[in-house]
């Protein structure tokens, strides 16, 4: 084995530990999503009766509260993860490189000498999460209120069984005096939240290997020319991936590529590089 393949050994290593850590990152930043769930479907039951005339006000004036609030807790949750994420990732790249025979310099000396790019990095990183939040909760917002009226409408045509496809959405126009339950309406959400909780599963992973990345790309500039990309090579890599590991054997100039995820979910990881490593024995 060589210095190169230690160090990429090293990196998938890293990153299987790490993906066991993303999984609780996930469980708990889904667990914020169920409770957001639970809470609203209890203040569609405190409402009684809704007229279909009321449900704008209600979604507005009683679940959107609800949704800011718990909106609020999404993103102390994921900017804490991403802060600490974005820390592991220095750490681990100052780790790949303490293996390298360069000269690096100790990394709480070297973060003192660089703290505006890191901070200037993961104020970035934090704003995109911001980004992603609002417009998740947003989404939330604008689908319940979609799915409550569909709710009545279908309710008008079960109701109505003798009216046909045509005089059916005619009918959408004039139903504004059907009523339902809330506690009726509070069992149907479920739906609304499958879309919500699946993009906030993606969110989590992938903005965790976006914080991942930035931290040991940025600790790798000025230190190595050159970084190779790694893929983990399974059944699961898919073809842009596994491309950027093979072309070019996979090896960029340190300040022209992006780091890692190329795409939601993506496993990828950078290593320092250089040449004359593939002769060192290790």
């Amino acid at each position: 084995m060589n210095l190169v393949e230690k160090l990429q050994k090293e990196a998938e290593d890293f990153m299987a530990k790490r993906l066991k850590t993303e999984k609780n990152i996930t469980k708990d930043f889904l667990k914020i999503i169920d409770d957001l769930e639970d809470e609203i479907a209890t203040e569609l039951s405190k409402q009684g009766n809704i007229n279909l005339n009321y449900v704008t006000i209600i979604v507005q004036q009683v679940l959107m509260p609800v949704i800011q609030k718990y909106a609020s807790k999404q993103l102390d949750y994921l900017n804490n993860v991403i802060d600490n994420t974005f820390n592991a990732g220095i750490n681990q790249a100052q780790q790949l490189l303490s293996l390298t025979p360069l000269d690096i310099p100790p990394l709480e000396k070297d973060k003192m000498e660089r703290q505006n790019d890191y901070q200037d990095t993961l104020s970035a990183l934090l704003l995109y999460s911001n980004q992603l939040i609002t417009g998740l909760n947003n989404d939330l917002n604008n689908k319940l209120n979609s799915d409550i009226t569909s709710m009545y409408i279908m309710s008008k045509n079960q109701n109505n069984p003798s009216i046909n496809k045509s005089e059916r959405d005619t009918e959408k126009d004039s139903i504004f005096n059907t009523v339902l339950s809330g506690t009726v309406i509070a069992k149907y959400i479920k739906s609304s939240f499958n879309n919500i909780r699946n993009r906030a599963d993606i969110i989590s992973q992938t903005e965790v290997i976006r914080a991942l990345n930035s931290g040991i790309l940025l600790r790798y500039i000025n230190e190595v020319k050159y970084v190779k990309w790694i893929a983990i090579q399974d059944n699961r890599v898919c073809r842009n991936c596994l491309s950027m590991s093979i072309n070019d054997d996979g090896i960029y100039p340190v300040g022209s590529i992006s780091p890692p995820p190329l795409h939601p979910r993506c496993r990828c990881v950078l290593i320092p590089y250089d040449e004359k490593w593939l002769s060192i024995a290790y």
